[in-house]
């Protein structure tokens, strides 16, 4: 069985991260390359460098007595649980840039961290995109800055040279092939760690002439449509219309909501957002009212800002209209980057709050699988004055709203919500004058995650990888497929060169999801593995509990376990004991689809062995997760040599000195579709620790 785990977010991860206790007493705290958590920090000089993070999760006062130091534009500080405009006005006079008294706006950001804030030692002229001429970071660079309309004329000798760039932590770039922001174009977004791409894909390469960045915001799932949200402690809001700034402390998204209206000639900075929704219900008459083909031509338009843009927010009746647009647009190469979509159907049953969310999970999950984008939920409510079944009473409303919400917040398809409010007094989550019903107070208390989950681009090469971690996780390979440190990471000399060092629950390196996308494949790693719980991954890679395949140290059972499951029942191979605590293993996995007639032969090998001359690579680490929180396992280990391949050869590779070798023939109607595409649509690879070098291949 499959223990809970993290959301799929088509990963490779490697963890990072410790607990510790600060109380009275003057003290100091040195956090470097690493990732600290605290509840409070008492009388304590905090010096942070490189890629680091102090995170303080206390309310009221949790830093008294305290300062904290912020020696590198990657070193952050965190203070989880307090709003960004009372960070500014009560706890910036404590921060320090390099020794320098922390101002705001002038050489630190300070901005939305779900329900907290973050502070950033980055000024309003930091640059945080470099671009270059040539592939893998060569030939002439130039860095560009925040809000700057970059097209032919600005970016100069590199306007249609860009081949390579890097996009640090915390913004977002948009980069377009035609000046207007049409053509072929797509968004990069560097929420958890900078995102580096040594080759740009084939219909950007050399082409690029518009580039736009924005600052990005940590924002939570949970928003409101409409302007009495004061009181529901909610991360985002919109009002069908353009009149609004976003604060510190809450993002306002404008919307074009009709064809021509709101104007789009806006200063973005001021209004402080990163996403434009598009035509509000285009499909009815008394609302945008337009044709397919009258949007898509429109569509230029709101591409031109620059902004992350979701698709025009049909009827919950208007899918055919929906799917349409999605498709002319896909044929046109227009950019729409997510879906909104309004719901306010009703349940036969007012008092099954389960069947209720369980018809929403179907209606968003279908538009979902045809559209192949995240979803907004922009409006939705539990049926409305228009729909035919019961209404609910107050208590069963305040019910369903809770499994809605719940669901809604751990639909990985889903980035955002917004509940309406005014389909009948029963119905709503707040009154005129902010005062909250059972529902609302159900909405005010839910604590939603963040919002958007990082991707990494594609290179456009083939589906493999190698990562010698010579002080970068990019790929060695050529093929375009950078992968991208998060959280604190450590380079150290290992067994053969660098090493990339983890340990714990914050860090990791991830993978661009394509990585696994084929139906031959390998992973092979050496690991001296720290012992610890249960249920640690060494390779985790799927799109939920039933797509998915990943290969733990030590299963419930006390021994090393590879599983396999593609929608239908889940396949084990099992070795006879754990994985060797405190020595060098070799581990390989070795996945062949070889269809002989009612059957797929797959092939796992979990080699085991100590003989360094004849690693196929080097890997250190510390590789781990505890049991918690939707996380099952920190793996914590030391690592070298980890490469996700193509087929038998890697793992024949490790020669006769194997101890285990384990063979099954998997009955195809259990995982007939791609035994490891990707385990499908998403590949999430999550190997927790540090590492060495990970080569991942796939024919």
């Amino acid at each position: 069985m499959l223990r809970p785990r993290l959301p799929s977010c088509a990963a490779l991860l490697l963890a990072l991260g410790c607990w510790l206790p600060f109380s009275a007493g003057a003290q100091t705290l040195h956090v470097q390359n690493d990732v600290v958590r605290v509840a409070n920090l008492v009388n304590t000089t905090a010096t942070l460098a490189g890629t680091a993070e102090l995170h303080v999760t206390g309310t009221g006062d949790p830093i008294p007595g305290s300062i904290i130091n912020l020696t590198s534009p990657d070193a952050w500080f965190f203070m989880d649980n307090i709003l960004a405009s009372q960070v500014v006005s009560t706890f910036l006079g404590r921060v320090r840039v390099n020794g320098v008294a922390a101002v705001v706006d002038s050489n630190v950001r300070v901005t939305q961290y779900l329900q907290g804030a973050v502070v950033i030692p980055h000024a309003p002229d930091f640059a945080p995109l470099e671009v270059f001429d040539g592939a893998n970071f060569s030939g002439p660079a130039k860095r560009l800055q925040n809000y700057v309309e970059y097209n032919d004329a600005s970016l100069g000798p590199l306007k249609q040279t860009i081949s390579s760039f890097r996009l640090k932590r915390g913004y977002m770039a948009t980069l377009a092939t035609q000046e207007n922001g049409t053509g072929a174009s797509k968004v990069y977004v560097a929420q958890e760690g900078d995102v580096e791409v040594g080759v740009l894909p084939a219909n950007l390469n050399n082409a690029i002439r518009f580039v736009r960045i924005f600052p990005w915001r940590w924002v939570g799932k949970k928003g409101f449509a409409g302007n009495i949200w004061q009181n529901l402690r909610i991360q985002w809001y919109y009002n069908w219309n353009l009149d609004r700034n976003s604060s510190r402390d809450v993002e306002y998204v404008p919307i074009r909501q009709t064809r021509w209206w709101p104007g789009l000639d806006q200063d973005w900075k001021a209004r402080g957002t990163n996403h434009l929704l598009g035509y509000n219900e285009p499909d009815h008459v008394d609302q945008a009212n337009l044709s397919v083909g009258d949007a898509v031509y429109s569509w230029p338009d709101l591409l031109s800002s620059g902004l992350r843009v979701g698709a025009p927010a049909v009827t919950d009746g208007g899918l055919s209209w929906l799917y349409s647009f999605i498709d002319q647009c896909d044929a046109a190469g227009l950019r729409v980057d997510f879906v909104p979509v309004h719901y306010y159907r009703s349940y036969w049953n007012a008092a099954d709050p389960d069947g209720a969310t369980t018809q929403l999970y179907n209606f968003l999950k279908g538009i979902y699988d045809r559209t192949k984008r995240p979803l907004w939920v922009t409006e939705f409510n539990n049926g409305a004055n228009w729909t035919s079944d019961p209404d609910p009473t107050q208590a069963q409303q305040q019910a369903t709203v809770s499994k809605m919400i719940g669901m809604l917040d751990n639909a990985p398809f889903v980035e955002r919500y917004a509940i309406y409010n005014w389909v009948e007094d029963v119905r709503r989550v707040a009154w005129d004058d902010g005062s909250l019903t059972g529902a609302g107070t159900v909405y005010r208390d839910n604590i939603s995650p963040v919002n958007h989950v990082q991707e990494l681009p594609d290179g456009g090469g083939s589906a493999a990888a190698t990562y010698l971690f010579d002080g970068s996780a990019r790929d060695a390979s050529g093929n375009g497929n950078d992968a991208t440190p998060v959280g604190g990471t450590v380079f150290t000399p290992g067994r053969a060169g660098q090493a990339l060092i983890l340990d714990g629950s914050d860090a990791y390196l991830q993978l661009p999801a394509r990585l696994g996308d084929s139906t031959d494949f390998t992973f092979a790693a050496w690991v001296n593995w720290n012992g610890g719980a249960n249920w640690q991954r060494i390779l985790d890679l799927g799109d939920g509990t039933s797509k998915h395949l990943f290969l733990t140290p030590k299963s419930g059972a006390g021994n090393l376990r590879f599983t396999l499951k593609n929608g239908g029942g889940e396949q084990q191979l099992n070795h006879t004991a754990a994985l060797a605590a405190g020595v060098w293993t070799h581990v390989a996995v070795t996945l062949s689809d070889r269809r002989t007639q009612q059957r797929i032969l797959l092939v796992v090998r979990a080699v085991l062995r100590v003989d360094e001359d004849r690693a196929v690579g080097a890997v250190e680490a510390v590789l781990g997760l505890e049991r918690g929180a939707g996380i099952e396992g920190v793996f914590q280990a030391e690592a070298e040599g980890v490469a996700v391949g193509a087929a038998v050869e890697v793992a024949a590779e490790v020669g006769s000195q194997a101890v285990a070798v384990v063979v099954a023939v998997v009955d195809e109607t259990a995982n007939r579709d791609g035994v490891a595409k990707g385990v499908h649509a998403r590949s999430d690879a999550i190997f927790r620790g540090a590492q060495r070098r990970i080569a991942v291949i796939a024919k």
